[in-house]
């Protein structure tokens, strides 16, 4: 069955308020009820406006709080910022506290001030991942007992409270943008959240690789719940919709290259070969030249993403719905930038764009 949830940027655009992007994150959330989507995402950024949502738990569990039948997930909670054990029981509070609609969503992070500040090894951030993920996976267990002593982190045993109402814990999403965390997240069985600037055949290599990784794992890749994330302008042509967020998706483009690793970065990082191969491949695609592949950059974020007629959606959804085998979309709308605007675009998508993909892929899954 086909899902469709929304993602929270609480990114400040120049234009709003800091009280503008809570009280606009909660109408969209409940809103997003009313229109009926499935769930809603908060994101977890630090000392930039790019987001304001430093905690996506205390977020999560005012949305949880606010809404009855959506589900509220984290897009993700950055593991590598928050001690293990006490996320671990925060995230069993909110799955007893929502009655089981808490979605738990993972990374590793990207950003240089969060490991400068939170004072983890970025070129390590991988292997602190998985590490975080096998403690909380241990608190979720019975008898959720957790013990550790290695080079990041020394736990005496401890027993975790409270226990998570889901046998297991909450569903756990992952952000794969890699060859190398594809494999580590298909080892484990665990669905992906795939990324809104990846294009439809890296999402199908993506899939194809996964599957490959699952089955030598002994896992069944058949059915997993993974993610497509996508950004949204429905208008009443291409240029419409292009034009109502051109600009808000240039800020939101440099804002963020602004907080995550740079070149000069990345080159002392192995771990993250993958993103600097793509900043390479696109830097030497402008002849070289940085500011001309800055400026690119914004136009192959309209050209990937969800923009266009509602015709046009759903058959670029449609296409990589396909291609992926993917039934579950996280969009993100704040594209438009005020609250009437994004409002409309959620309005149109849900009305225009979701029943003709319900209508394409739920009618064959039921057949």
């Amino acid at each position: 069955m086909t899902k469709f949830g929304i993602f929270l940027t609480t990114a400040k655009l120049p234009n709003i308020t800091e009280a503008d992007v809570f009280n606009n994150s909660s109408y969209y959330a409940t809103l997003g009820e009313q229109l009926g989507f499935d769930s809603c995402w908060t994101l977890e950024h630090h000392f930039t406006p790019y987001g304001l949502c430093g905690d996506p738990l205390v977020m999560a569990a005012y949305l949880l709080g606010k809404t009855e039948r959506l589900q509220v997930g984290t897009a993700v909670s950055v593991l590598p910022n928050h001690h293990p054990v006490q996320l671990a029981e925060r995230v069993a509070m909110l799955d007893r506290l929502s009655n089981g609609r808490f979605l738990f969503g993972v990374g590793r992070g990207g950003f240089v001030k969060d490991f400068e500040v939170f004072d983890q090894p970025a070129d390590k951030s991988h292997l602190i991942m998985r590490e975080w993920m096998s403690i909380i996976n241990d608190a979720f267990t019975h008898p959720g007992v957790v013990e550790r002593d290695n080079e990041f982190i020394r736990i005496p045993a401890v027993p975790v409270y409270p226990t998570p109402q889901t046998p297991g814990g909450p569903p756990v999403y992952v952000v794969c943008e890699s060859p190398s965390s594809t494999e580590w997240v298909a080892s484990q069985g665990l669905p992906m959240m795939m990324s809104w600037w990846l294009e439809k055949d890296a999402m199908r290599t993506q899939i194809e690789l996964y599957n490959d990784v699952a089955e030598a794992h002994g896992h069944d890749p058949e059915g997993v719940d993974h993610q497509i994330s996508c950004l949204v302008s429905v208008g009443d042509s291409r240029e419409q919709a292009r034009a109502a967020v051109h600009d808000n998706f240039d800020w939101f483009r440099r804002t963020g290259q602004e907080a995550a690793f740079r070149i000069q970065h990345l080159r002392n990082l192995p771990n993250y070969a993958e993103l600097m191969r793509k900043w390479e491949e696109f830097a030497l695609d402008q002849g070289g030249d940085l500011d001309r592949a800055n400026l690119q950059h914004t136009e192959n974020i309209l050209d990937l993403n969800v923009v266009g007629t509602p015709e046009y959606c759903v058959d670029h959804l449609g296409e990589l719905m396909e291609a992926t085998g993917v039934r579950h979309v996280l969009a993100g709308f704040e594209g438009p930038g005020t609250r009437e605007a994004v409002a409309e675009n959620m309005t149109r998508f849900a009305e225009e764009v979701i029943p003709s993909l319900k209508k394409q892929f739920d009618t064959v899954a039921a057949a």
